[in-house]
């Protein structure tokens, strides 16, 4: 077995339990994986909290994504508003109900796993996930990441980030960018 092959069953096999994880967190509090996905979503990023968004972040149809917000509004999760700027288009707001779910869901159990390793293993492994998330995007195989790679903000040959206002050592660079804008999306 060569060490790609070995690398890419052991993702797989991260990615089963990963989504175990919130399978079994989801029901738990009465939502499915995708509305668990879409609160956390909402929560990270609250400027792109629109369908659009969601369905390039998640890689999924826009139907299946509408379906999922209007039963996150009927659970009382999720308020919607009209877009003042796109009148056809809704910014999602979590409501109080929303923000307490969302909390209790993100993964802090994963977090304080990884929290246990030491500094240096969490900073290779950091830079391990955005290289291969980098090169996944690079040959088209991934939905839309808020890698610093794929920011109109950032500029590659000099590592600097025009959001954040600075250079960007390797440790810096984010997997995931509140502040991200696509190169092809402004």
């Amino acid at each position: 077995m060569t060490t790609a092959h070995e690398l890419a069953l052991t993702l797989q096999r991260l990615g089963y339990l990963l989504r175990e994880m919130e399978w079994n967190q989801a029901s738990k509090s009465g939502i499915s994986p995708l509305q668990r996905q879409i609160l956390s979503f909402i929560r990270a990023f609250p400027t792109r909290a629109r369908a659009s968004y969601l369905t390039r972040y998640l890689g999924l149809k826009k139907p299946t994504i509408s379906l999922a917000l209007k039963q996150l509004e009927q659970k009382g999760l999720i308020r919607r508003q009209v877009d003042p700027s796109n009148r056809r288009s809704y910014i999602i707001h979590l409501t109080p109900a929303g923000e307490k779910l969302s909390d209790w869901l993100e993964l802090g159990t994963l977090e304080q796993w990884l929290a246990e390793m030491p500094p240096e293993t969490q900073e290779n492994l950091k830079s391990s996930l955005y290289a291969l998330m980098s090169h996944l995007t690079r040959h088209q195989a991934a939905a839309e990441i808020y890698l610093c790679d794929t920011c109109r903000w950032f500029i590659s040959s000099s590592h600097y980030c025009e959001a954040q206002g600075k250079y960007l050592e390797p440790k810096d660079m984010r997997l995931i960018c509140p502040t991200h804008s696509l190169l092809n999306n402004p």
